[in-house]
């Protein structure tokens, strides 16, 4: 597949855009994107589990609308495209560029301009200080049980997603660190699903865990 997903996110100032084919996964963003990868890989997630849902439905565009974006998902042949925009594209289009072959322009010649160098003053964030502690599987076991009472059929593939993402493997013993951020990407994730107030109501419960 042609490598020119900038080139098409520029020329229809898309804000995000990726192409899910096989076991490849391609994304690019704009400047004013809100979006990450793992965030559009999480979409797909909960597009699979929706088009599992509506058994018998011949999936082939999704468009979801909400505060002056929009979300389209196309499925072309063995693959889906996903975008973000202010408006929606002709499928045509956006499908037609991402098979049509990379043609590289040729850099302009540019003028050499003086570069003034400024004075940069960075400043020191200061990070958060989590104790460590170490909890035993029980307490895992617990945060995945509120986890389901909220993200319900969505629960397992979810929970393996972010075990993935943070190489959480199986044990007897986790610290509080590596637990906190186990129920922070829950939180990321459920918000997609039930919205950010339930999604922090979720939150909420399973920190209390590790007190």
């Amino acid at each position: 597949m042609p490598n020119n997903l900038d080139l098409i996110l520029n020329k229809y100032d898309l804000i995000s855009l990726f192409v899910a084919e096989n076991d490849e996964f391609r994304s690019v963003n704009s400047e004013n994107a809100r979006f990450t990868e793992k965030q559009m890989r999480q979409s797909m997630v909960v597009l699979k589990q929706t088009m599992s849902a509506l058994q018998g439905i011949n999936f082939k565009k999704m468009v979801i609308r909400g505060n002056g974006h929009l979300s389209v998902f196309i499925q072309d042949s063995n693959k889906i495209v996903g975008y973000v925009a202010k408006e929606e594209l002709e499928d045509d289009k956006i499908i037609g560029s991402l098979n049509a072959t990379v043609v590289e322009a040729k850099p302009e010649a540019v003028p050499e301009v003086e570069e003034k160098k400024e004075e940069v003053v960075v400043e020191e964030k200061k990070e958060e200080i989590i104790e460590e502690k170490d909890f035993d599987a029980r307490v895992l076991n617990d945060i995945n049980k509120i986890a389901e009472e909220y993200l319900e059929d969505f629960t397992y593939e979810i929970i393996e997603n972010i075990k993935s993402d943070i190489g959480m493997k199986d044990s007897d013993k986790y610290s509080s660190k590596l637990l906190s951020k186990y129920i922070d990407g829950l939180e990321q994730s459920a918000s997609m699903l039930i919205g950010p107030t339930r999604a922090e109501e979720m939150k909420d419960k399973m920190k209390k865990l590790l007190v």
